[in-house]
């Protein structure tokens, strides 16, 4: 059984070209395993008074209904879901998923680009694409 790893964002417009990019991707739904992973990012604010963690808002438990949506999208398409919830730098939590859970692949979504931007992909697929022995299937972002 093929098993995709899919990142996703919690940009409606990304999370649509995934989905629908997935359905044409030639698996089998009833064939293919696919692991959602959400991750919100690791940040630290410096204030004068006060600093700020990302871990002081991040819930584990808690998805972004977004996601969840995606995830019942996908399903009622007739592939296996899985959704996990990652806290950190994005393309370092998708790298380690994608080993930990040993995927064939990683599909992600290129972000719509300036003309000078298109020739660059964005940080977190690069990231990606440069640090995993996975394939990555990137699936560009319409116009």
């Amino acid at each position: 059984m093929p098993r995709l790893l899919v990142p996703m964002d919690q940009n409606r417009d990304h999370i649509d070209r995934l989905v629908s990019g997935i359905g044409d991707l030639h698996y089998d739904p009833s064939e293919t395993r696919l692991t959602v992973l959400n991750v919100f990012e690791e940040f630290e604010v410096h204030g004068e008074w006060s600093d700020i963690e990302s871990d002081e808002f991040y819930d584990a438990e808690e998805l972004p209904d977004v996601i969840t949506d995606a995830a019942g999208r996908l399903s009622e398409s007739g592939f296996t879901v899985d959704v996990h919830s990652r806290h950190g730098d994005p393309a370092e939590e998708i790298i380690a998923l994608a080993a930990s859970e040993d995927v064939d692949a990683v599909v992600m979504v290129a972000r719509q680009r300036s003309a000078v931007g298109k020739v660059l992909l964005g940080s977190v697929t690069q990231g990606v694409l440069l640090g995993t022995d996975r394939p990555v299937i990137v699936i560009p972002h319409d116009e």
